[in-house]
């Protein structure tokens, strides 16, 4: 499939060196500025939505500077866009873990989101459920003007989501894929910056409503009980010879690892980290806790920008 790409890159607020200009330019990137920020809109959401009018094409891929790409990443996910008739598509990446705490805490961060917004949904046409990871990110550029693109969540701190739900709201065909072969990225690398980014996050999606947050802590509580039932259940086995205790708890464990195991396999991480929810769990539910301080204040910190979120009809 031959197609005409445009790679546009934004200069404004991000202090851009002259070299890292010069590379951009000289790698065939279209270079523009952004000027400042008007009243109303988040940074990201206006610099998308400006390269937006800079682009000529008939989609739009949206992809985060941090992103790793495979050579086929963008021919791929085109031609199956296309093919299958397609208005929005939307990877979700590999994790790049190079810490024993990323490796730990990431792949179970991104499965609480994925959990939390049932984004198998995004897939079925009939339901009104759409997630979207805007690390990659391609939309039929008629589809995005259509919803007025990041426009119409200008204000809102998981602008992705919010325009995924838009505009399968508006019977566009979304889709989500996982998409690990084709483009990797980094996060987070530090408990600060988990704390902040995941906070955000949960918060965003939940629209800064408690319930997701609650119930993805109500699940880790759950996942670390077992670890004293088991206890419980040597002790009723050895003094009251009732082993149906520790049976139950070891079907639970077994399940849960099981599970868990998944999680990190599908984020390009090993299994064995499963084995260590003990360690996991409660820095879990610290970055839960985060999240609802979040949506108690609406105070949001990222990247070294404070701002206030207030949910708008977008977002919901």
């Amino acid at each position: 499939m031959r197609a005409h790409v445009a790679w546009l890159a934004l200069e404004g607020r991000w202090g851009l060196s002259y070299g890292d200009l010069l590379s951009l330019s000289l790698g065939g990137f279209i270079l523009f500025g952004l000027g400042a920020l008007p009243a109303g809109w988040l940074g990201k959401c206006h610099a998308l939505f400006t390269a937006s009018k800079h682009a000529d094409g008939d989609w739009i891929l949206f992809v985060d500077s941090d992103v790793k790409l495979a050579p086929d990443a963008l021919g791929g996910a085109l031609a199956l866009a296309v093919n299958r008739e397609y208005d929005a598509l939307s990877l979700m990446t590999a994790l790049e873990c190079y810490s024993f705490l990323e490796r730990l805490v990431l792949p179970l961060a991104a499965a609480s989101v994925t959990a939390m917004c049932l984004v198998s949904f995004t897939n079925d046409d009939e339901v009104p459920i759409a997630f979207a990871n805007g690390q990659f990110f391609l939309i039929r550029r008629s589809a995005y003007e259509a919803v007025h693109g990041h426009e119409a969540v200008k204000d809102h701190i998981t602008e992705d989501v919010a325009l995924m739900r838009i505009l399968k709201r508006a019977r566009f065909r979304t889709r989500l894929f996982m998409g690990r072969k084709f483009a990797s990225t980094r996060m987070h690398s530090t408990y600060r910056q988990m704390q902040s980014g995941w906070g955000r996050i949960y918060s965003g999606v939940s629209s800064r409503r408690p319930w997701r947050i609650l119930g993805a802590i109500g699940f880790a509580l759950s996942g670390l009980l077992v670890y004293p039932g088991i206890l419980v259940g040597v002790v009723r086995a050895t003094s009251y010879h009732d082993p149906g205790w520790i049976i139950a708890a070891a079907v639970q464990l077994a399940v849960m690892t099981a599970v868990i195991a998944t999680f990190y396999h599908w984020s390009g991480n090993g299994k064995r980290y499963a084995l260590l929810f003990p360690l996991a769990g409660p820095i879990l539910i610290s970055l839960y806790g985060y999240a609802l301080k979040m949506c108690w204040t609406g105070n949001v910190a990222w990247r070294g920008t404070s701002y206030t979120y207030h949910a708008t009809p977008a977002s919901k």
